[in-house]
């Protein structure tokens, strides 16, 4: 799969063996640090329900406001402070292993590859339209995307092992929402893999005419006597301009598909599942499949 290649071109400048042991110690603290803490989100996001039953029996008579607010009060100190300070805690952790990750990969590329005992491969980099820095962001950007993935996947593990419960329980719920919910879910991961790989081409084509634009702009820095003794400060500025309008058009398509993006993983949750779920729910409490 993608996971897969992504790491087998990581390795190819790391080396499999150093691969396999900078992913294994990866993988052992994210998955230590986020399966717990996706856990304590579940918890978390019980008692902040709790609480918003405790407002709507404010709103029914139920309760009164003075002890609604020394209810709210507990929930920050004995709920909402400690588990912000376990998010902060672990999630630096966990960072901290993620950057140390990074680091050897990043040494790797930049020092290692070029740089082998008596051998200076510079050479390869002087020739073609990237820098050294190009390629280390390049490689460092597939390493972030790689690695969110799994951090994602592991920190939801914990609410995917509520499904057998809710099978259990409410099956009729779960027959009916959970089709709904991959089709849809399958539908928007389709839209945004095609909105994703146009902004990265856009960005890899940003990011070549830029660095061309950088040794051009170097290298006619260093030539101005040259270029004004031959009269062709016109071409010069022409061939300045050109690429500067070239960035620049690209880069506002690559904003608008962006935002496009943006719009569709935020509003995915808000306009589309939540409210499928609620209409699913609703005709399951009417026929009185749901209690």
């Amino acid at each position: 799969g993608e996971l897969e290649d992504a790491w087998g071109l990581v390795a190819e400048v790391v080396g499999v063996e150093r691969m396999r042991r900078l992913s294994w110690e990866l993988l052992v603290i994210t998955a230590t640090v986020q399966i717990p803490v996706g856990y304590c989100g579940i918890a978390f996001l019980r008692k902040a329900q709790e609480r918003s039953n405790r407002l709507l029996e404010v709103g029914e008579g139920k309760l009164q406001a003075r002890p609604f607010m020394r209810f709210v009060a507990r929930y920050v100190l004995m709920v909402a402070v400690p588990y912000l300070a376990q998010r902060v805690v672990m999630e630096n952790i966990n960072k901290y292993a993620y950057n140390t990750f990074c680091q050897e990969v990043s040494v790797a590329l930049r020092v290692e590859s070029l740089f082998r005992g008596d051998a200076v491969r510079l050479q390869a980099v002087a020739s073609s339209d990237h820098t050294v820095a190009t390629f280390a962001d390049s490689l460092g950007k597939l390493v972030e995307e790689s690695y969110l993935i799994v951090e994602r996947k592991l920190f939801s593990l914990p609410k995917m092992m509520l499904l057998p419960g809710m099978l259990k329980s409410q099956p009729v719920l779960v027959a009916t929402v959970l089709p709904m919910s991959i089709a849809l879910d399958a539908g928007k991961s389709a839209f945004v893999s095609m909105l994703t790989e146009r902004i990265e081409a856009y960005a890899e084509e940003i990011q070549e005419l830029s660095d061309k634009r950088q040794r051009i702009e170097e290298y006619d820095t260093k030539s101005e006597d040259l270029i004004r003794r031959g009269g062709i400060g016109a071409l010069t500025r022409e061939r300045w301009h050109g690429l500067s309008k070239s960035i620049f058009d690209i880069s506002v398509r690559q904003e608008a598909l962006q935002m496009v993006l943006d719009f569709v993983e935020w509003l995915y949750w808000q306009d589309f599942m939540t409210p499928g779920f609620e209409c699913a729910i609703g005709f399951l409490l009417e026929a009185g499949d749901l209690t």
